[in-house]
């Protein structure tokens, strides 16, 4: 919410806690489809949005078009439905943040880190039915999720198009007789 002015002063999209609180009070329980393409951004904003899309009253259905990272993995989680676009990316990771002080104030940032993992491995665990072990296992490799994985691990339930007509479909046929084209059946139909 505090930066969104910057952004919108540069044209750049973003999602606030604000500007999604808007738009689910004028969705009234109809289905909400979230599109994410983003590299994530601030800890507190993505906990906000995503505990805001999990409290929804209707259906909501996540549509990863390009890549959900950090933050943006988080969001996607609160999806009844996450379908991840053939070229799509997820990515899990420990949380991080800049610290300045003395010793006592960089090990309580550290304790604050790992609880802040602990935190957001909830919603992940919430998804996947992974162990809280699994899940900060991978968040602390960095774990990268083509879509696949992202379906196989449990983060995303299907991959986009799968269930989509292949366009330029052909028919073959196989016969001594010759038999006129599905286009020349087409054509007959409406004479």
């Amino acid at each position: 919410n505090d930066y969104g002015w910057l952004y919108d002063l540069f044209g750049d999209d973003y999602a606030s806690p604000k500007s999604v609180s808007d738009l689910i009070n004028k969705a009234n329980g109809d289905d909400l489809s979230v599109e994410i393409n983003s590299g994530g951004g601030i800890l507190d904003a993505g906990s906000e949005i995503y505990t805001m899309l999990r409290a929804y009253k209707g259906p909501v259905n996540v549509n990863v078009v390009g890549v959900a990272y950090s933050a943006a993995s988080l969001i996607a989680m609160a999806g009844d439905v996450v379908a991840v676009s053939p070229a799509g990316m997820m990515m899990i990771h420990n949380v991080s943040s800049g610290q300045m002080g003395d010793y006592h104030d960089m090990q309580n940032a550290a304790d604050s880190l790992k609880k802040s993992n602990i935190a957001i491995a909830n919603a992940y665990m919430a998804k996947t039915g992974l162990s809280q072990t699994e899940i900060l296992d991978l968040m602390d490799s960095t774990y990268w999720l083509d879509p696949q994985t992202a379906i196989e691990k449990g983060f995303a339930d299907k991959m986009m198009f799968d269930n989509a007509e292949k366009p330029g479909k052909m028919i073959m046929t196989a016969s001594l007789n010759k038999i006129p084209s599905l286009a020349t059946l087409n054509q007959m139909k409406h004479f």
